[in-house]
Order: structure tokens, then C-alpha cells, then sequence
């Protein structure tokens, strides 16, 4: 699991993401939005659509999968951003290591 200092942004910080969503990367899977901060280390926040009628039981795995896969594969993430991954229905439906392959190339094509 990624470290706590690198999880979570409140909720002003992401209002600000969308508001002002300069930059952002998709797939089918993934929406990837982010935002220089002032801060030398980045932060991480997974968000679920309200249309995506999902329990929390399976809202909680998807998230560590994609912690999971943030702490193990080396993204070239930039210090000092926020980062909203915003995850479409798609990413329900894949495994583990499909859901780190489509992260992996959005990170990289950023």
C-alpha cells in the first residue's frame, strides 16, 4: 500500500482539480487529472463516479489495487503535484495486472 503521506487529498484541493483540470490523461479504464501544489512530494486520490452503483467492499479493493500498484511500479510522477484517478467502469471488470498496465501507461504517456 502506497504511504499515507501520499494518500488522500481534502476536499478543497480536489474541487480545485476540476475546477481548473489544465491537465488530464484518459483511457477507458482511468481518468487522470492533475495540478501543481506547493509541496515536495505528490498526493494521490481515487474517486468513484455516483453512477457506478458499487458496494464499498468492492470500492476498498479497487482502491488498494491501485495504491498497490503505485508503490510497486516506478510512474514518472513529478514532485509537488496532486493527483486525482478518477475510475470508470472498466476498471471493475480487469485484474490486477491489467488495471497496473493501463495505470502504468497513463502515468507514462504524462
Amino acid at each position: 500500500m502506497l504511504s499515507k503521506q501520499y494518500r488522500g487529498l481534502s476536499d478543497s484541493d480536489i474541487a480545485d482539480l476540476f475546477k481548473q483540470k489544465h491537465f488530464s490523461r484518459s483511457n477507458e479504464s482511468f481518468l487522470l487529472i492533475w495540478r501543481n501544489a506547493d509541496r515536495g512530494f505528490p498526493k494521490f486520490s481515487v474517486i468513484f463516479p455516483s453512477k457506478l452503483k458499487i458496494t464499498s467492499v468492492k470500492r476498498n479493493k479497487i482502491k488498494r489495487k491501485i495504491f498497490n500498484s503505485l508503490k510497486t511500479t516506478p510512474l514518472s510522477w513529478t514532485e509537488g503535484k496532486n493527483y486525482a484517478i478518477l475510475v470508470r467502469s472498466h476498471a471493475l471488470r480487469i485484474d490486477t495486472d491489467e488495471l497496473r498496465t493501463k495505470l502504468q501507461k497513463l502515468f507514462h504517456r504524462h
